[in-house]
Protein backbone atom coordinates (compact mmCIF):
# COMPACT_ATOMS: atom_id res chain seq x y z
CA UNK A 1 0.00 0.00 0.00
CA UNK A 2 1.10 3.33 -0.37
CA UNK A 3 1.04 3.97 2.97
CA UNK A 4 3.87 1.49 3.47
CA UNK A 5 6.06 3.58 0.91
CA UNK A 6 5.46 6.66 2.78
CA UNK A 7 7.04 5.31 6.16
CA UNK A 8 9.32 3.91 4.43
CA UNK A 9 10.51 7.53 3.15
CA UNK A 10 9.89 8.69 6.23
CA UNK A 11 12.13 6.14 8.13
CA UNK A 12 14.68 6.77 5.37
CA UNK A 13 14.55 11.03 6.02
CA UNK A 14 14.95 10.52 9.47
CA UNK A 15 18.12 8.65 8.81
CA UNK A 16 19.64 11.43 6.87
CA UNK A 17 18.35 13.89 9.08
CA UNK A 18 20.62 12.26 11.67
CA UNK A 19 23.45 12.02 9.58
CA UNK A 20 23.16 15.28 8.31
CA UNK A 21 23.18 16.66 12.07
CA UNK A 22 26.59 14.63 11.97
CA UNK A 23 27.95 16.66 9.12
CA UNK A 24 27.62 13.48 7.32
CA UNK A 25 26.30 13.08 3.42
CA UNK A 26 25.53 10.31 1.44
CA UNK A 27 25.66 10.95 -1.88
CA UNK A 28 24.33 8.12 -3.16
CA UNK A 29 20.27 7.29 -2.33
CA UNK A 30 18.71 5.18 -4.42
CA UNK A 31 16.89 2.28 -3.89
CA UNK A 32 19.47 -0.24 -4.04
CA UNK A 33 20.59 1.56 -0.77
CA UNK A 34 17.50 0.76 0.85
CA UNK A 35 17.44 -2.21 2.30
CA UNK A 36 14.25 -3.91 4.30
CA UNK A 37 14.81 -5.65 7.84
CA UNK A 38 11.74 -8.58 8.32
CA UNK A 39 9.81 -6.58 9.64
CA UNK A 40 9.55 -3.91 6.46
CA UNK A 41 11.47 -1.38 8.35
CA UNK A 42 13.95 0.90 6.27
CA UNK A 43 18.05 1.11 7.09
CA UNK A 44 20.24 3.31 4.99
CA UNK A 45 23.36 1.17 3.96
CA UNK A 46 26.35 1.84 1.45
CA UNK A 47 28.17 4.64 2.99
CA UNK A 48 31.04 3.77 1.35
CA UNK A 49 30.54 7.13 -1.25
CA UNK A 50 30.13 9.22 2.20
CA UNK A 51 32.03 12.24 2.83
CA UNK A 52 32.12 14.73 5.57
CA UNK A 53 30.67 18.40 4.33
CA UNK A 54 34.76 19.48 4.98
CA UNK A 55 35.75 16.59 2.62
CA UNK A 56 33.20 17.49 0.08
CA UNK A 57 33.94 21.09 -0.38
CA UNK A 58 37.87 19.88 -1.18
CA UNK A 59 36.37 17.54 -3.56
CA UNK A 60 34.06 20.44 -5.01
CA UNK A 61 37.28 22.29 -6.18
CA UNK A 62 38.27 19.47 -7.68
CA UNK A 63 35.05 18.70 -9.75
CA UNK A 64 34.38 15.35 -8.55
CA UNK A 65 31.08 13.71 -9.16
CA UNK A 66 29.74 10.81 -7.35
CA UNK A 67 26.31 9.56 -7.40
CA UNK A 68 23.91 7.57 -9.46
CA UNK A 69 22.47 9.55 -12.19
CA UNK A 70 19.31 9.18 -12.07
CA UNK A 71 18.61 9.95 -8.66
CA UNK A 72 21.84 12.51 -8.26
CA UNK A 73 20.60 16.13 -7.84
CA UNK A 74 21.07 19.17 -9.82
CA UNK A 75 24.30 20.51 -7.64
CA UNK A 76 26.15 16.82 -7.59
CA UNK A 77 25.25 16.54 -11.72
CA UNK A 78 26.79 20.00 -11.97
CA UNK A 79 29.93 18.94 -9.04
CA UNK A 80 29.27 22.57 -6.94
CA UNK A 81 28.82 22.26 -3.44
CA UNK A 82 26.44 20.13 -1.86
CA UNK A 83 24.97 19.29 1.15
CA UNK A 84 22.04 17.47 3.26
CA UNK A 85 19.63 18.32 0.87
CA UNK A 86 20.88 17.21 -1.65
CA UNK A 87 20.33 13.74 -0.46
CA UNK A 88 17.03 14.51 0.39
CA UNK A 89 16.45 15.55 -3.44
CA UNK A 90 17.25 11.67 -3.85
CA UNK A 91 14.97 10.98 -2.00
CA UNK A 92 12.60 12.92 -3.42
CA UNK A 93 13.27 11.39 -7.17
CA UNK A 94 12.59 7.49 -5.21
CA UNK A 95 9.28 8.81 -3.76
CA UNK A 96 8.19 10.26 -7.75
CA UNK A 97 9.33 6.76 -8.75
CA UNK A 98 7.14 4.85 -6.10
CA UNK A 99 3.87 6.90 -7.36
CA UNK A 100 4.93 6.66 -10.82
CA UNK A 101 6.43 4.03 -11.92
CA UNK A 102 9.41 5.50 -13.39
CA UNK A 103 12.19 8.03 -12.74
CA UNK A 104 11.31 11.83 -13.58
CA UNK A 105 14.28 11.68 -15.53
CA UNK A 106 16.18 9.78 -17.82
CA UNK A 107 18.05 9.74 -20.81
CA UNK A 108 20.38 7.66 -23.21
CA UNK A 109 23.33 8.91 -20.77
CA UNK A 110 24.64 9.83 -17.62
CA UNK A 111 25.32 12.99 -19.13
CA UNK A 112 22.01 13.54 -20.59
CA UNK A 113 19.92 12.18 -17.35
CA UNK A 114 22.18 14.98 -15.65
CA UNK A 115 21.34 17.71 -18.19
CA UNK A 116 17.58 17.02 -17.28
CA UNK A 117 18.19 17.14 -13.70
CA UNK A 118 19.42 20.98 -14.12
CA UNK A 119 17.47 22.26 -16.80
CA UNK A 120 13.82 20.12 -17.35
CA UNK A 121 10.78 20.92 -15.44
CA UNK A 122 9.24 19.28 -12.83
CA UNK A 123 6.89 16.97 -14.42
CA UNK A 124 3.67 16.71 -13.16
CA UNK A 125 2.24 13.86 -11.84
CA UNK A 126 -1.41 11.77 -12.79
CA UNK A 127 -4.58 13.47 -11.67
CA UNK A 128 -5.56 10.88 -8.89
CA UNK A 129 -1.70 11.70 -7.16
CA UNK A 130 -2.16 15.81 -7.72
CA UNK A 131 -2.07 15.76 -3.97
CA UNK A 132 1.29 15.02 -3.98
CA UNK A 133 2.39 17.44 -6.21
CA UNK A 134 3.25 20.12 -4.04
CA UNK A 135 5.49 17.49 -2.18
CA UNK A 136 7.31 16.67 -5.23
CA UNK A 137 7.70 20.61 -6.56
CA UNK A 138 9.45 20.85 -2.77
CA UNK A 139 11.44 17.90 -3.19
CA UNK A 140 12.68 17.87 -6.21
CA UNK A 141 12.93 21.62 -6.10
CA UNK A 142 16.00 22.50 -8.79
CA UNK A 143 17.84 25.14 -5.68
CA UNK A 144 18.33 23.73 -2.76
CA UNK A 145 16.94 26.87 -0.95
CA UNK A 146 13.49 25.94 -1.97
CA UNK A 147 13.76 22.30 -1.30
CA UNK A 148 12.89 20.41 2.36
CA UNK A 149 15.40 21.75 4.65
CA UNK A 150 15.81 18.76 6.71
CA UNK A 151 15.05 15.37 7.14
CA UNK A 152 13.12 16.26 9.51
CA UNK A 153 10.76 19.37 7.59
CA UNK A 154 10.24 16.11 4.89
CA UNK A 155 8.78 13.79 7.15
CA UNK A 156 6.31 16.64 8.38
CA UNK A 157 5.11 17.79 4.91
CA UNK A 158 4.51 13.57 4.73
CA UNK A 159 2.26 13.25 7.83
CA UNK A 160 0.55 16.48 6.79
CA UNK A 161 -0.08 14.57 3.79
CA UNK A 162 -1.61 11.22 5.55
CA UNK A 163 -3.77 13.35 7.90
CA UNK A 164 -5.55 15.33 4.73
CA UNK A 165 -5.71 12.43 2.57
CA UNK A 166 -5.76 9.30 4.94
CA UNK A 167 -8.64 7.89 2.29
CA UNK A 168 -6.51 8.03 -0.58
CA UNK A 169 -3.46 7.16 0.69
CA UNK A 170 -4.97 3.75 2.22
CA UNK A 171 -6.68 3.00 -1.16
CA UNK A 172 -3.81 3.42 -3.55
CA UNK A 173 -1.07 0.92 -4.30
CA UNK A 174 2.74 1.97 -4.80
CA UNK A 175 4.72 0.82 -7.51
CA UNK A 176 6.61 -2.48 -6.16
CA UNK A 177 10.51 -1.25 -6.21
CA UNK A 178 11.75 -4.63 -5.54
CA UNK A 179 10.14 -8.39 -5.87
CA UNK A 180 9.00 -10.54 -2.98
CA UNK A 181 12.95 -11.89 -3.85
CA UNK A 182 14.58 -8.36 -3.50
CA UNK A 183 12.60 -7.84 -0.38
CA UNK A 184 13.69 -11.12 1.45
CA UNK A 185 17.31 -10.76 0.13
CA UNK A 186 17.59 -7.34 1.57
CA UNK A 187 16.14 -8.66 4.78
CA UNK A 188 18.87 -11.08 4.68
CA UNK A 189 22.04 -8.86 4.12
CA UNK A 190 20.33 -6.54 6.59
CA UNK A 191 20.54 -9.09 8.98
CA UNK A 192 24.01 -9.86 8.31
CA UNK A 193 25.29 -6.53 8.47
CA UNK A 194 23.89 -6.44 11.72
CA UNK A 195 25.42 -9.20 12.93
CA UNK A 196 28.42 -8.56 12.19
CA UNK A 197 28.61 -5.01 13.63
CA UNK A 198 27.23 -6.87 16.98
CA UNK A 199 30.45 -9.46 16.61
Amino acid sequence: ALGVGIRVIKEVAGALSYASQKNFIHRDIKPENILLREDLSAVVCDFGVAKSANELSQMTMLGTVVGSPRYMSPEQAQATEIDGRSDLYSLGIIFYEMLVGRVPYDGGSAVDIAIKHVHEPIPILPTELAAFQPFIDTALAKRPDDRFQSGNEMIHALEELEETHYAMIQENSVTVLMSEDEIHNSSYRSRTSSSRQDS
